[in-house]
């Protein structure tokens, strides 16, 4: 049955991804959206996220992993359905709200993974399944982006997530519940004590600002990311989707290669050195409209993300007390979405605010510069921890 819950998610990530960039980010630039308004659209799913995270997980172990994996599913059918049938900002509007109740997955998902393995296993089997359903996010971009350059077709895209969605949903169909054991009570005080508890912890609220600049520079990479490359760099959809994959490749890459090596007491330096790579990547981008030279700082970018990301799940598992890590991996989620989201807001409303000759390098510099500071003090402020 792990096989069956990759795969599901495998084709459910994909769709999400064929959607989402370079598709949206490119299909608003065509409908004449300003960079202020493509910001509000692309931070919604985030705002949503950030909101439902926490929920979804406690959810999952009350409605059961299947339902929420096909809550979840049925966001990927029905978002590209309405991009599909509508051409409107009103109806990317409605096609983002609907994936960002699409979060109800992920918990559900990773949970069941949890649940259907043994004890010894788990770690294997949770490694195996991150990595292998993570390239239907990585590949899909290469593919959307080499549909558009092809047959200029946003429409054909957006179809061929639906399919994609539909593939997903149908496999979960397939799958038998599991018994959720040590039930939770579903008491509102027991929300929000945790709660309490969690952000009562100066480590974990450390970390997880930490994580939640990581979102902010990937938010802004990857909404912000496409226009510069078609704009400054002049760039087809084709181009711009291999650069987006590669940096997902060199990522998913970097976290299996650095897994092995890593250890708890070193993470903070592999976190430290992923944060200031990505500064230094974010600066050189934002000084290269070529695309031979975005190869390789794509590369960099893929491979400090891939770095950072995991350097700081390891640290919260070394911070966090033997019951905690779920509740505290939960709200560095929420963290991280607020990061996404703002990653995706920020920069369009500075370049209304503060309009410049080259407004992509005011927002790759912001990014960098934020990113390169926290990263200068990461060392600083968790050392001590």
């Amino acid at each position: 049955m792990r096989k069956r819950i990759t795969l599901a998610s495998f084709f459910g990530f994909a769709s999400l991804a064929f959607s989402f960039s370079p598709t949206l980010p490119l299909y608003a630039k065509n409908l004449e959206v300003s960079a202020y308004d493509m910001g509000l659209l692309l931070a919604l799913p985030a705002l949503m996220a950030m909101f439902l995270r926490f929920p979804a997980s406690i959810f999952s172990d009350r409605f059961g992993r299947k339902n929420m994996m096909l809550l979840g599913a049925s966001m990927f059918v029905l978002a590209p359905f309405i991009l599909f049938m509508t051409s409107s900002y009103v109806g990317i509007l409605c096609a983002l709200a609907v994936y960002g109740v699409s979060i109800f997955y992920m918990p559900a998902a990773l949970s069941f993974i949890n649940d259907i393995s043994q004890q010894e296993d788990k770690a294997e089997s949770m490694g195996n399944y991150s990595s292998k359903s993570g390239w239907g996010r990585i590949v899909s971009p290469l593919l959307a982006g080499g549909t558009l350059s092809h047959f200029s077709d946003f429409d054909l895209v957006f179809f061929v997530s639906f399919l994609l969605g539909c593939v997903s949903f149908l496999i979960i169909l397939t799958l038998k519940e599991v018994e959720v054991s040590n039930k939770i009570q579903y008491k509102k005080q027991n929300m929000l004590g945790c709660l309490k508890h969690i952000f009562g912890k100066r480590k974990i609220l450390n970390i997880s600002v930490i994580r939640a600049v990581q979102g902010l520079m990937l938010g802004g990479i990857l909404v912000y990311f496409p226009w510069y490359a078609q704009d400054v760099a002049g760039l087809n959809g084709a181009q711009i989707g291999c650069l987006l994959t590669l940096m997902g490749v060199a990522s998913l890459i970097a976290r299996q290669w650095v897994s092995h090596r890593m250890k708890n007491n070193n993470s903070l330096i592999y976190l430290t050195a992923g944060m200031l790579s990505f500064a230094g990547s974010l600066t050189l981008l934002a000084l290269t409209s070529s695309f031979i030279y975005l190869i390789p700082i794509m590369l960099v970018l893929g491979i400090s993300e891939g770095i950072s990301h995991l350097a700081t799940i390891v640290y919260v598992s070394k911070i966090s007390g033997k019951h905690d890590f779920a509740s505290a991996i939960g709200v560095m989620g929420t963290l991280f979405d607020g990061g996404m989201l703002s990653g995706r807001l920020l920069p369009g409303v500075l370049l209304v605010l503060f309009p410049v000759v080259s407004p992509y390098g005011l927002v790759f510099g912001i990014l960098a510069g934020t990113v390169g500071v926290t990263g200068a003090l990461t060392q600083l402020v968790l050392k001590k921890d």
